[in-house]
């Protein structure tokens, strides 16, 4: 997978946790002291949060950051 792909799937991990929520972008993007803007990008691909962001919203949404990486599979390990 490379860095645009993840930053896809990664991004669509946000936005999946935030809809759960039953959160607006602007609701997160408060919550995590940022911009609507900001949470867009990262939702549509276009940019990939930093280590630290991504830590930020993984404590906001209560999960592990590996739930925003797709798991290996078989495949992948050989």
């Amino acid at each position: 997978m490379n860095n645009k792909e993840l930053a896809i799937y990664a991004g669509n991990k946000i936005k999946e946790f935030r809809k759960i929520k039953n959160w607006t972008q602007q609701q997160l993007a408060t919550k995590l002291n940022t911009t609507k803007a900001t949470i867009s990008n990262y939702e549509t691909g276009y940019r990939s949060p930093k280590k630290d962001m991504l830590f930020r919203i993984a404590d906001v949404f209560n999960i592990s950051i590996d739930d925003f990486f797709p798991t290996p599979t078989a495949e992948q390990n050989t």
